[in-house]
């Protein structure tokens, strides 16, 4: 039986979920049935030790996704694809592009997050991007998406027919997380302490600012720390945030943690602040790792 080959393609491989969402789907793949293989535009990164070691990398050489064009369509005629899949917008919108170029291949696109708030965090390029969306969506053999949220959206936001979309949920890897969670482990070292822990980009979208000012009046019974696992461009104003109410001896940014779950199984709670979210997938892995869950919205 001839197996499909299926190439998935990322910008990079950063510790962000939908990178991670898309390697657990591509590394989980029925080998009888699909051959993957992952073209990146740069293959440094956190991820990378993610990969299964069956699975080809091929590297761009660290072109930006805007000048990527003629390597990726070279790339792509050289593999011979049957099916190519990536996510993120502005990925999304340049294999759209080369979709003509491979008419026998089958072209799936992943929208993670909520389309408006792409659109309002690049309010220069809002009406260009609500564009593209318009008139490459619908030319994709399957848009999926980890949520019907998402969905609804581009069919009431961006007034957008649907009939082309999919859910697919987002997957936790469980053997990795159970693995991991064998040897739980809190950076803070203290005894009757109340664990609280988070992980994701340090962005706006992410909410940590409100989470820092919410916990600024926050008088439990036991003494507390917040464990934030993560990097971004929003860290320094965190940590100025975090000295300006008084919290540095409660609250540690500790950096990006490629395979965060034996932190946050040794965390008490598992805090979601986020303005807004598709299907996290920290949550999932939370829930994976036995965890309690604290959310908040807007």
């Amino acid at each position: 039986m001839h197996k499909k080959k299926v190439i998935f393609m990322l910008p990079l491989l950063c510790a962000g979920g939908a990178e991670r969402a898309t390697i657990t789907l591509m590394n989980n793949l029925n080998r009888d049935k699909f051959s993957p293989e992952m073209i990146v535009l740069n293959e440094n990164g956190p991820l990378k030790s993610w990969i299964h070691n069956d699975i080809p990398l091929h590297s761009l050489g660290g072109k930006r996704v805007s000048r990527s064009f003629f390597a990726l369509k070279s790339k792509l005629k050289e593999l011979e694809p049957d099916i190519v899949i990536t996510t993120m917008a502005h990925s999304n919108f340049l294999l759209m592009l080369l979709k003509p170029f491979f008419p026998k291949t089958k072209f799936i696109i992943r929208e993670a997050v909520i389309p408006s708030t792409i659109i309002q965090g690049h309010k220069k390029t809002s009406l260009a991007i609500k564009a593209l969306y318009k008139i490459l969506y619908p030319y994709a053999d399957k848009v999926i998406s980890p949520s019907q949220e998402i969905i609804d959206e581009f069919d009431n936001f961006i007034k957008l027919n649907t009939k082309n979309h999919a859910v697919v949920y987002n997957q936790a890897d469980t053997k990795a997380i159970s693995k991991a969670i064998e040897n739980i482990h809190y950076p803070v070292v203290e005894d009757d302490v109340l664990r609280f822990v988070c992980t994701g980009r340090l962005h706006y979208q992410k909410g940590y600012d409100r989470l820092i000012n919410a916990l600024k009046d926050f008088s439990p019974e036991y003494p507390w720390k917040l464990v934030i696992l993560g990097e971004g461009k929003e860290k320094q104003a965190l940590q100025k945030l975090i000295d300006t109410t008084g919290l540095g001896r409660n609250i540690h940014l500790h950096g990006n943690v490629t395979a965060p779950w034996s932190i946050i199984a040794a965390a008490d709670y598992f805090l979601l602040p986020s303005r807004c979210e598709g299907m996290p997938n920290v949550v999932l892995e939370s829930l994976a790792s036995g965890t309690q869950q604290c959310s908040a919205g807007e």
